[in-house]
This record gives structure tokens, C-alpha cells and sequence, in this order.
């Protein structure tokens, strides 16, 4: 259905009277953001922790000032070797944004749950600096659909190559 002129007019007073000023848009901004994501981190140039929010203590059981100056591998006991953390490895130095990235945690007491982390490259004046991202809690859900599609994708892309190596095998041999 058509807008009339004076719909668009009490729509852009509405959001004019929202986000009028600065501090209401910087209100704004941290309102999406906590509902967007369950804590905050950054880290330096070297991917040590310079900040985590303290939502991730109830929410993790990490207390914050814990992590501050580790990195993600110091934390999790050493580097491990999937595929995960070799995807985080390769964006993070090629300095990249990343979205959704799930790892297993640990709590204190030894009970594993997923997180998801995203984040974005900061540089200053040019020159690298760190990320700055957030962290959920994930569900076991969303860990189970994202290796049912990596399974699916992978089957898919290995059955291609197949059925198109035997079609060009095919082609081949009638010239």
C-alpha cells in the first residue's frame, strides 16, 4: 500500500526525535549492541586480551580480569588443532572481520557449551591495532545445523567435482 506524504513525514519526525542528538544516538548504539550479543572483547595487535565485559563471567564462568592480557589459545589451554581455529587463525592475520565463529568452551567445573564470536579489525592512522567483536552463548542447535551444513557443503562441492570430472572424461572421449 502507497505511503501518503504526511505517513513519511511522522515517520521521519519519529525517528528524528530518537536520534536527534549525539547521546541519543550513542544510547541507541549500545541498546542494539546488548541485545546483539551476550559480552564485549578486544584485543590488541597480538590477539591478547585488552578488554572483556563482565557479562562474560555469569555467562562463561571466565572472570575478566583473568583474561586480560592472554590470548584466546592461553586460554584454552594451548592451540588446538580443528578446523575452527585454523579458519580464526587465517582471518585474524589477514586482519579480516569474522562473523560467527563457534568454539567449545569449558567452564570450571569441566562442562562444555558453545560460543560464537565476532569481530572487527581496528587500525589507527593506517596500522593494525587489535579487533574489537562480541560473544554469545550458542545453542547446541546452532552448533549441530552449522556441522550438518559444512557436512552437506562438503558432500556437495566432493559430488560435483566427481560428476564433472566424469562428464569432461566423457566429453573427451567422443572428440
Amino acid at each position: 500500500m502507497p505511503r501518503s506524504p504526511s505517513d513519511k513525514s511522522t515517520n521521519t519526525r519519529h525517528a528524528n526525535g530518537l536520534g536527534g542528538d549525539h547521546a541519543g544516538a550513542d544510547a541507541r548504539v549500545l541498546d542494539f549492541a546488548r541485545v546483539s550479543a551476550d559480552w564485549f572483547w578486544e584485543t590488541d595487535a597480538d590477539d591478547r586480551f585488552t578488554f572483556i565485559s563482565d557479562q562474560v563471567a555469569s555467562l562463561v564462568g571466565v572472570r575478566p580480569e583473568d583474561c586480560i592480557g592472554k590470548s584466546r589459545e592461553e586460554l584454552h589451554g594451548g592451540i588446538p588443532q580443528d578446523a575452527t581455529w585454523a579458519a580464526y587463525r587465517k582471518v585474524i592475520h589477514a586482519h579480516e572481520p569474522f562473523r560467527d565463529i563457534t568454539f567449545i568452551m569449558a567452564d570450571p567445573d569441566g562442562m562444555t557449551f558453545p560460543i560464537s564470536i565476532s569481530g572487527m579489525p581496528v587500525f589507527d592512522g593506517g596500522k593494525f591495532v587489535g579487533y574489537r567483536g562480541t560473544g554469545r552463548r550458542a545453542s547446541q542447535g546452532e552448533v549441530i545445523e552449522k556441522l550438518v551444513r559444512n557436512i552437506v557443503g562438503a558432500t556437495s562441492r566432493a559430488v560435483g567435482r566427481d560428476f564433472l570430472e566424469q562428464v569432461t572424461h566423457a566429453l573427451w572421449q567422443e572428440l
